[in-house]
């Protein structure tokens, strides 16, 4: 077993005292290394191909992470994407009542707090904290690491209930031409939005959009396609839906400035885009309504802006 140490260590291991007086050689999870050591004798020659797994996991709903995950505030959002990325945060330790008591719009020192008793976060004994009053704490191992990657994949999913309804609400504004509702939906999704942890670049918001109509498009049963080829380039998303003849055609951009006036003319001029390149070339003969979106995104803020194009009516009987 000796060659599957480094494994088990990348996956158990990393659990350090609270204290920063602590000098010990921190510890394993007890409750997984067994784990892993009854497979492995019951595998016996078998026993260097298997890899290791998420004990964890099965041991707990990881409640705790969902609610934190939760939490409305988008500075903790980042903060908790930073841990699942690796990084160190500080934070104040706090006192508790009852873990019933916890809820997503408690303080995120209080969530930390709970998640560093419990295993899901450790004392990072190489990070120096400001000052006396603060931890640093980080995730210990791949092994919780996953667990809060599970998590997130359940909550920005169809699986989760609450997100699929935010997606269908999205869905439902852009084909209602919708521009204040749209960019209000997409406004109360990112703060929470994990993945949005990069905003110097707009493939970061496209990509995050891409999902979340894509959710809503399945569940709908509507085609959408992401960055096709139309007329002289290639439009970011059009999603269509035959039943009521209408097609929807979305460009998006990443503005610098966070001026409302600035982000809407940005806007105006990613729909002069789709015009002036035939996004709608594909799709204008087949769909009687094709609604144009320009949305500008600034970090967490949006602005979008519509316009429609009806198809004209043929003159069956000319003169």
């Amino acid at each position: 077993m000796e060659n599957r140490l480094s494994d088990v260590l990348v996956w158990y291991d990393g659990y350090n005292g609270i204290s920063g007086n602590d000098t010990s050689n921190g510890m394993l999870c007890p409750w997984s290394v067994l784990k892993f050591l009854s497979r492995a004798l019951a595998e016996g020659n078998d026993s260097a191909t298997f890899q290791p797994e998420n004990y964890w996991a099965n041991s707990s709903g990881n409640d705790i992470i969902e609610i934190c995950m939760n939490h409305p505030d988008s500075g903790d959002s980042q903060r908790i994407q930073n841990l699942i990325d690796g990084g160190t945060e500080e934070i104040e330790l706090c006192e508790f009542s009852s873990y019933p008591e916890i809820t997503a719009d408690a303080d995120f020192n209080v969530f930390a707090t709970m998640m560093l008793y419990t295993g899901y976060l450790t004392r990072d004994r190489n990070a120096v904290p400001s000052s006396s009053d603060f931890l640093p704490v980080k995730i210990p191992n791949r092994e919780i690491t996953e667990c809060f990657k599970n998590k997130a994949k359940h909550l920005y999913s169809s699986m989760n209930p609450e997100w699929k309804h935010k997606s269908l609400d999205l869905l439902r504004a852009l084909f209602d031409g919708d521009a204040k509702r749209t960019a209000t939906i997409i406004r109360n999704m990112l703060p929470t939005f994990l993945s949005v942890r990069d905003t110097a670049y707009e493939s970061v918001y496209h990509a995050f959009l891409q999902g979340v109509l894509g959710i809503a498009a399945k569940a709908s049963n509507l085609e959408i396609k992401s960055n096709s080829e139309s007329g002289d380039g290639y439009s970011d998303i059009v999603i269509k839906n035959k039943n009521i003849g209408t097609a929807v055609i979305i460009e998006f951009k990443k503005c610098d400035s966070d001026s409302a006036c600035v982000m809407r003319k940005m806007c105006e001029a990613a729909i002069s885009q789709i015009d002036s390149l035939q996004y709608d070339f594909d799709i204008r003969e087949d769909f009687d309504t094709v609604r144009k979106f320009g949305i500008v995104f600034h970090g967490k803020d949006c602005e979008a802006v519509h316009r429609e194009c009806q198809r004209e009516a043929q003159n069956l009987f000319p003169s």
